[in-house]
């Protein structure tokens, strides 16, 4: 048994090596930008985690957490100009103070071994979304912040994807349907596995569409805020508001 687990920890030690020095930035990765670029990325994360973790299911379950937040801890440039954030930092809005929503945030990431530079940054950003300046530590108000995404191409993007997966469950579900009336049942159970994927993908960028929208909205009725200049990753404006006020998620 511990002799499987060493050869699947390799294997995967290869595959993210791999990807770090052939893949990424390269071909159709080029655009693909991970939230805590400039810090440790989720490829960094992965190897430097299945390196220092002693189980690699432990390992692995780490890895996955961190793609999670990868999409989960972004914040986004809406087209107002405010920020917008991804809906992991709802657990800040809505705990009972914004410190102690940001601290559980803080604790979550230490016990999944996420380093000092990507827990200060994410404290950060925690502060800047509840609007509350003065819950930012002095050591993490130098922090840098996650990469801030543009909601428009992002909302394109996922239209797309969108689409496309509707279209491909469709069409895999109307195959699956013929191959199971042709009599092909392995065939159709197949197919039909495929449909599903395509479905939750499908759910998934619909997911995302709708919190876009929701960001937005909650921007055209909020008062002043945190907003981000276009071609900026950096917020220049914070509102201070009492550091106990918190909104629903």
């Amino acid at each position: 048994m511990r002799r499987r687990a060493l050869i699947l920890r390799g294997v995967l030690l290869f595959l993210v090596r791999f990807y770090r020095r052939r893949l990424s930035g390269r071909g159709p990765l080029a655009r693909v930008r991970c939230t805590f670029a400039g810090m440790e990325s989720c490829a960094a994360f992965a190897e430097r985690i299945l390196i220092e973790t002693p189980s690699t299911l432990q390992a692995v379950r780490r890895i996955l957490r961190r793609l999670s937040r990868c999409r989960h801890l972004s914040l986004y440039r809406l087209p107002s100009g405010r920020l917008g954030w991804g809906s992991d930092y709802d657990a800040v809005l809505t705990a009972s103070s914004p410190l102690e929503g940001a601290r559980r945030l803080e604790n979550s990431l230490a016990e999944d071994g996420e380093g000092g530079s990507v827990r200060a940054a994410v404290h950060r950003a925690a502060a800047l979304v509840t609007v509350a300046a003065a819950t930012v530590p002095h050591q993490a108000a130098a922090a840098p912040l996650p990469v801030v995404r543009d909601s428009n191409a992002l909302q394109q993007t996922f239209r797309r994807r969108f689409r496309g997966h509707c279209l491909l469950a469709a069409f895999a579900l109307t195959s699956g349907t013929i191959a199971w009336l042709g009599d092909c049942g392995a065939l159709a159970v197949v197919v039909c596995l495929i449909a599903l994927l395509g479905f939750v993908r499908a759910r998934s960028a619909q997911a995302v569409l709708r919190r876009l929208e929701w960001l937005e909205v909650l921007a055209s009725i909020e008062g002043p805020g945190a907003s981000v200049a276009p071609g900026s990753s950096e917020p220049h404006l914070i509102a201070n508001h009492d550091p106990s006020y918190t909104r629903s998620g």
